[in-house]
């Protein structure tokens, strides 16, 4: 299986080792094979989206697709921070019992904070692919735009609506170069994503986190990063 246009799984447990024996130059070469992953997989198809206008005569409107895309690289580049590994949804089997007991999480499509809204609302918690996008947008500076509200609908609003049903949802709107100056603007009960300037942000991001997987005191962040390539590579390291 390929990870990248020149680098296979099965390569990855020597490699491994030579990343967890502190090899700075295995850790270069690495951090190079992720880099070619994600710029092979995403970033590339994301900036010809950016610079194209029609096919043949016809004309396309890319948002959509550029924004589905820019929402798999804020999944994927989160799952690297954490190492974290997606387990399949539980479906509960007990009936509600907040406030004597603890609230059951629900998957509905409903922007809600962590705090149980029953009896009034529906009994929901915030799903962890909610929890993920706040994390990872409250995080990083590059997307400084999004406050609270912001965060929690965006995952819902865009994140889901787009890859569940194709479509924003909430009021979103996507714009090629609007709003001018910033990522996101809120206007009465509607956001303005300026799709552009996102895309600008996550690449911005992604160099960073780069640069961090570079330094070797960052300990948690490297071992996170090899759980998650662990995952990808479909290795099982060794426990002694």
């Amino acid at each position: 299986m390929l990870i990248c246009s020149f680098f296979r799984a099965e390569e990855w447990s020597e490699l491994r080792m030579q990343l967890v024996q502190g090899d700075e130059n295995a850790w270069s070469r690495a951090i190079h094979v992720f880099e070619c992953r994600m710029k092979e997989r995403f970033f590339s198809e994301i900036e010809l989206l950016l610079r194209s206008g029609k096919t043949g005569s016809q004309s396309i409107v890319p948002g959509f697709a550029i924004m589905a895309l820019c929402c798999i690289l804020v999944e994927t580049l989160q799952a690297f921070y954490e190492g974290h590994v997606m387990e399949p949804p539980q479906t509960p089997e007990n009936p509600c019992q907040y406030p004597e007991g603890d609230c059951l999480k629900v998957p509905l499509a409903v922007e809600t904070t962590e705090k149980c809204a029953f009896p009034d609302h529906p009994c929901v918690k915030t799903p962890p692919t909610a929890r993920s996008f706040a994390h990872f947008l409250k995080g990083s500076p590059h997307f400084s735009d999004f406050n609270g509200r912001a965060r929690s609908s965006f995952s819902i609003q865009i994140r889901n609506g787009l890859l569940h049903d194709a479509e924003t949802r909430g009021g979103w709107l996507i714009r090629e170069s609007d709003p001018k100056e910033k990522i996101l603007e809120r206007r009465g009960q509607h956001y303005v994503l300026n799709r552009s300037r996102f895309y600008s942000a996550l690449n911005a991001e992604f160099k960073d986190y780069l640069v961090r997987l570079g330094d070797s005191t960052k300990h948690t962040l490297r071992n996170n990063f090899l759980k998650k390539m662990d995952n990808i590579c479909q290795f099982e390291p060794t426990v002694e």
